[in-house]
């Protein structure tokens, strides 16, 4: 069996004819996809009389080589250096360069480089393994740097990278000179990664996106006859019941009380596709826009409600769910100007950054004392929501911002959507509001089964003071904070409570409903003529009452409907449909 050929034997036997003419093999670059697979070689030759240089790719035919790279798969190419992207942090920047000299010489400071190849290369690498990560691109000094610069900031914009390009007219290098040249110019001052990574490198400026134009006319000015005589869609859910989809939702809740700790349990439900309660997200990436606390902080709150996940939950979880440290960096969602609030123009750097998000499902605000430039009045809460729906808008994703309970409304432990401190018009205008909030013992709601959670300060209690398209009334969610070793992790927890006397009417009232669904179409005034067994007809009549307010009896249109019976009562479920009813009747 013929001995398995090295690449640099396979480099020296294709390139005979370079060689032979005074060429030396200067490097031998492996390309290496995730799982660290090489791929393909890239051999870079050089004459050192007169400086040509000479790139051949090869690539493993069984146990030889053969000039080329393998085909590409429809993702596009692999890029230079690909293990050391996925394996470094998120907050680090990443380099990108022309030719793999460049990515190496930058990789030697210690910086996170890459490349595609040459200048014309661009366009068929595969740069998704960048997404959403910062970027800065240096080109060589000529007209095919430049070009392959854009082309490469554009492909990373849609990817939802923050992209800047180094702006090489700021140093003297001779044409075509590139990042080794410089170093070289400068000395080993320029090889500092802190340097390379400051506001000392000059950077052109990024390019400017018109604003749309709100007043424009369009189609969607007006309702069309069609609109106007079918039924309207029903309401998107990014998590029924508490976020609805493209909307600004709040969450509100004292210091202490859990909001972090609920927020990354409700991020990981989205980006896993876990169910909630009774409900399953729309699944999909959620972007965290931390101010208040720092990245590894967030992560201990993320890895323990991430315990007990599967893998293929958790490998989701990694792809879909995206924190952005904010703390200190003084991004904000409105600033004080000249005397009054205005939405800030940080927004448009992240409406750019959200964009180019796949899936993304929901931004979070944590916390908006960290993002409100104004103060927490009327008008400057309401310009938090403007800009909160900008991002709505822009992006077609729910946003929620978590807020800080006023300290009079936690004393007197009041649960309303006016708990949030300041002024009102972030509830007002918020379309879902949701208070997080320790149950206390003696607390109304508090459960009957949750003594030792209650006493030892471990349940957490989740209402839905106001949500637009949700009848009032909706029940509360329970969560047990279970302590491990960084961070609570929140479980949902099944209350239990002494019955009320409506829940007891309702219960002998709903037992009668249960037999009367596949026959009859009940109504209130069927109710009524029951006999005393059911209770007296005033009580049936507040039981009804306390039933639909709950959403436990629906309201449905009477498949006949005629005179004043145009609907009838029915249990929720596949029973309330009036076909199914049709159906049970004969037809009729």
């Amino acid at each position: 069996m013929r001995p398995v050929e090295s690449p640099r034997d396979a480099v020296a036997r294709l390139a005979r004819s370079q060689i032979s003419a005074g060429y030396e093999i200067e490097a031998l670059h492996e390309y290496a996809d995730a799982s660290g697979d090489i791929g393909f070689y890239r051999a870079r030759l050089r004459n050192p009389v007169t400086g040509d240089k000479v790139i051949r790719p090869v690539r493993r035919d069984g146990t030889r080589f053969v000039l080329g790279e393998p085909k590409s798969p429809a993702s596009g190419k692999l890029l230079y250096r690909l293990r050391e992207i996925l394996s470094a942090a998120p907050d680090r920047i990443v380099w990108v360069v022309e030719g793999e000299k460049c990515a190496d010489a930058l990789a030697g400071c210690g910086a996170v480089a890459t490349t595609s190849g040459s200048a014309s290369s661009a366009r068929g690498a595969d740069w998704s393994p960048l997404a959403c990560r910062r970027v800065r691109v240096w080109p060589d000094n000529d007209e095919p740097g430049a070009q392959y610069a854009e082309e490469v900031a554009s492909a990373l914009r849609e990817l939802g990278c923050v992209v800047e390009i180094v702006d090489v007219s700021g140093y003297e290098l001779p044409p075509h000179g590139d990042v080794v040249d410089l170093f070289e110019m400068v000395g080993e001052c320029a090889r500092d990664l802190g340097w390379l990574e400051s506001a000392a490198i000059p950077l052109l400026p990024a390019p400017e996106e018109p604003e749309p134009d709100p007043w424009a006319a369009t189609a969607s000015d007006r309702f069309s006859v069609e609109e106007l005589t079918s039924e309207p869609p029903a309401t998107r859910w990014t998590l029924k019941p508490l976020l609805p989809t493209g909307l600004a939702c709040v969450l509100t809740g004292a210091g202490g009380a859990g909001k972090t700790g609920f927020l990354a349990k409700l991020c990981i439900h989205i980006c896993a596709g876990l169910r909630f309660g009774s409900d399953w997200p729309e699944q999909g990436s959620v972007l965290y826009v931390s101010a208040e606390d720092r990245r590894d902080v967030i992560r201990k709150h993320v890895w323990a409600n991430a315990q007990g996940l599967e893998p293929e939950q958790l490998e989701l979880v990694a792809r879909h769910f995206i924190v952005k440290d904010m703390v200190g960096v003084g991004f904000m969602l409105t600033r004080h100007v000249n005397g009054q609030t205005e939405v800030a123009q940080d927004l448009d750097r992240l409406v750019e950054y959200a964009k180019g998000i796949p899936d993304l499902r929901l931004v979070v605000f944590d916390t908006l004392s960290r993002l409100n430039g104004g103060e927490e009045n009327n008008e400057d809460l309401a310009r938090i929501v403007s800009a909160m729906e900008r991002v709505s808008r822009q992006t077609g994703t729910t946003t929620l911002v978590a807020h800080h309970t006023g300290k009079q409304q936690h004393r007197d432990n009041v649960v309303d959507q006016y708990s949030g401190r300041g002024g009102s018009s972030l509830s007002d205008n918020g379309r879902s509001n949701m208070h997080l909030a320790l149950v206390k013992p003696g607390d109304e709601g508090c459960p009957s089964n949750a003594a030792d959670l209650v006493a030892e300060k471990r349940l957490l209690r989740l209402s839905l003071v106001k949500v637009n398209g949700v009848p009032p009334g909706q029940p509360d969610f329970y969560l047990e904070r279970v302590i491990t070793p960084h961070a609570a992790r929140l479980q949902l927890f099944e209350p239990e409570f002494p019955k009320t006397d409506m829940q007891s009417a309702w219960e002998v009232l709903r037992e009668w409903f249960a037999t009367q669904s596949e026959v009859q179409f009940p109504t209130s005034t069927t109710v009524d003529d029951l006999p005393e067994k059911y209770g007296p007809r005033n009580r049936r009549r507040a039981a009804l009452r306390w039933a639909q307010d709950r959403g436990l009896l629906l309201e449905q249109p009477h498949p006949h409907p005629r005179g004043r019976k145009k609907t009838f009562l029915a249990l929720p479920g596949p029973a309330a449909s009036a076909e199914r009813y049709r159906e049970a009747a004969g037809g009729h």
